[in-house]
């Protein structure tokens, strides 16, 4: 392997790797499930196969080179996290509206539940609170569902880790290319980063502007003057690396793994009411590793819950009868101070709903 590497290293790399890289079919691939998924690429003048990771790494160690010599790289990114600050205090403004606003709602809801256990009420009253409740429930399922909207923007934002211009903190955003997914990866392990445009909350855009690929890859490398329509270098100094593959725009998403942290599982599973099938199809992961996580936390699965679940079963079934919303029955079980599954923490309509089941 450290032959292979050192032949990647010193020579000029041959065009069956760059076409592999890209994914396309080349002999002697070894593809399992994803056909653009490859464990090795051929490499054509050796004659042997050369693992997929290795040669990867090697190429992410020289696109970070490129970042920390990149003086257009380090202008644009600063540029783009301005954007993002100033994005995110504006939205945490409004985040800070709602909650005034859904704190109010919360203060009429408790007192129509405090309402709801006079002895003497009747059943038109009674009635009477219930539509006032689900009423204010349906407001505040509202107001929440906004201030998760909200949220997310904020965290999408700020899953760009701030940086400088400084070669070190520049040096520390290249490695965040681990952070991608390999297809993601491989796609942007060649490029030239023209420009990063901030979209909108959700994604990042890249603009990648590459030279068409001329000839067989010695000829042009061997040009290290390689001009673009202005009539000036498309690089300098020349990065005979990234002069051969044609001009692309990608838009990636930048992918962190939300799995390993163990506080965001236990907010999905326990607060939200997320099954696990729902947590491991969104964070892309598969259903065994989420159960693990939680299990190694301490965490009470719902298959493992225990026989005082039945009872609020029967308390579940009673309320819905009377009338009461999913959320409402939540809301009166926080304000009852009913334990939850670890004891602590607050009901929702969605673990509510479980319950039922």
């Amino acid at each position: 392997m450290e032959q292979h590497l050192q032949y990647l290293s010193q020579s000029k790399p041959c065009s069956r790797i760059l076409k592999s890289i890209k994914g396309q079919k080349f002999s002697g691939q070894i593809s399992h499930g994803n056909t653009k998924d490859y464990r090795y690429y051929y490499c054509k003048d050796l004659k042997q196969n050369i693992n997929a990771i290795d040669l990867e790494l090697l190429i992410e160690k020289r696109v970070i080179k490129y970042f920390k010599d990149s003086d257009l790289f380090k202008k644009l990114i600063t540029s783009g996290f301005n954007q993002r600050d100033a994005q995110v205090e504006k939205v945490k403004k409004e985040i800070s509206v709602i909650r005034l606003e859904l704190k109010a709602v919360e203060k009429k809801i408790v007192g129509l539940i405090e309402n709801m256990a006079i002895p003497s009420l009747n059943a038109s009253a009674l009635e009477q609170i219930v539509l006032k409740l689900n009423a204010f429930e349906a407001q505040k399922g509202g107001l929440l569902a906004s201030i998760q909207t909200k949220e997310q923007m904020i965290g999408h934002l700020l899953c760009l880790k701030e940086v400088t211009a400084s070669e070190d903190k520049i040096e520390k955003y290249a490695k965040e290319l681990k952070n991608l997914t390999r297809i993601q990866k491989r796609e942007l392990l060649e490029s030239i980063f023209e420009k990063i445009e901030v979209m909108d909350p959700y994604l990042v855009k890249l603009h990648l502007k590459r030279p068409p690929f001329r000839g067989d890859i010695d000829s042009v490398l061997k040009n290290s003057l390689v001009k673009g329509k202005s009539g000036g270098p498309l690089v300098s100094p020349p990065q005979p690396f990234f002069l051969t593959i044609e001009v692309a725009e990608i838009i990636v998403y930048r992918q962190a793994k939300p799995y390993e942290n163990v506080s965001f599982l236990t907010d999905l599973y326990l607060n939200r009411g997320w099954s696990l099938r729902r947590i491991s199809d969104e964070l892309d992961c598969s259903k065994a590793t989420v159960r693990k996580k939680l299990i190694e936390a301490g965490i009470e699965l719902l298959e493992q819950r225990h026989d005082d679940y039945m009872t609020l079963r029967k308390k579940i079934q009673a309320m819905r009868e009377r009338g009461l919303s999913y959320q409402a029955i939540a809301d009166a079980f926080n304000h009852w101070k009913v334990s939850t599954r670890r004891g602590e923490g607050q009901w929702h309509a969605k673990t509510i709903r479980e319950l039922k089941i």
